[in-house]
């Protein structure tokens, strides 16, 4: 999918609130996912990057 710079500035202009509400509303490690049906939050409890078998 590719943008727009219009439609990569209505995004950033319906995502704002958004973040702004989970700065207002949330600890760092909420996520926010959004489509068409829903919105979802969770929460990052542990986070371990490995990327030994990511191939180049």
């Amino acid at each position: 999918m590719i943008l727009t710079k219009q439609q990569q500035k209505e995004l950033e202009t319906v995502a704002r609130p958004l973040i702004e509400w989970l700065n207002k509303n949330c600890h760092p490690h909420v996520t926010a996912i959004v489509n068409p049906a829903r919105v979802e939050l969770l929460e990052g409890v542990c986070s371990i990057p490995v990327e030994d078998y990511i191939s180049d």
